[in-house]
């Protein structure tokens, strides 16, 4: 009996471990009802839960959200927020403010570019986790102002006509890097490709994303604010 009842209490254990690690144990659910409502109170919006996950090491909970009522496929899951258990004062994290900017980045981009080049497609992608106590687009310049060269949640692509050859090539990345340097974007990950006419004339955004090797003649990539290291 007393064999059994060890074995009951070993299973017992192992049950609660494993529901703890997966994240559907106790308080996962409370958890995620506090994270839902942060997010009302923070930005004012009422998000759906998309899917979620808890990390093996038990630092964190993880999850993937939408606007509440989304039927869009391409949007589940793009709302990513984070609570980390050891931070007490600020426990959840989120990327919502880089994607309520993006558009105002994209702008900015188009608005430099338009002084440097007669024929460019762009579009500005990705975001990234930002200070808590930034919760409106009117905050954007008070965000860059304080993080400068730290603000790295996007990435910005150009696409360009090819040249001709490399070295022009490589001269226009130049160009555009300069442009967008002075663009106050931060200090996005940049992507310019050079390609040949058919390909420019299929771009859009949907695709730009799946540029690789084959679909350019010429790539420049790096972190804008860092020319020295991507153009040696």
């Amino acid at each position: 009996m007393k064999k059994v009842k060890k074995t009951i209490v070993v299973l017992g254990m192992l049950l609660s471990t494993i529901l703890m690690l997966t994240g559907c144990g106790p308080g996962f659910e409370a958890r995620t009802q506090e994270m839902l409502e942060h997010m009302n109170e923070k930005y004012g919006i009422e998000l759906q839960v998309d899917w979620s996950s808890q990390a093996v090491t038990r630092e964190y909970h993880s999850w993937n959200c939408s606007i509440k009522g989304n039927t869009d496929e391409s949007e589940r899951g793009k709302i990513v927020v984070q609570r980390w258990h050891d931070n007490e004062e600020e426990p959840f994290c989120d990327n919502y403010f880089s994607i309520m900017v993006r558009g105002i980045i994209e702008e900015r981009v188009k608005a430099a570019l338009n002084d440097c080049l007669e024929e460019y497609k762009t579009y500005v992608v990705g975001d990234g986790i930002v200070d808590n106590k930034y919760t409106s687009v009117d905050q954007l310049d008070e965000c860059l102002e304080e993080y400068g060269n730290k603000f790295t949640g996007h990435t910005v692509k150009v696409v360009v006509p090819d040249q001709g050859d490399e070295a022009a090539n490589e001269a226009l990345a130049k160009k555009v890097s300069e442009c967008l340097r002075n663009a106050n974007i931060g200090n996005p990950y940049l992507n310019i490709f050079c390609v040949s006419e058919d390909k420019y004339e299929k771009v859009d955004r949907d695709n730009v994303v799946d540029i690789n090797v084959g679909d350019y003649v010429y790539r420049h990539a790096g972190r804008n604010l860092e020319p020295d290291k991507i153009f040696n």
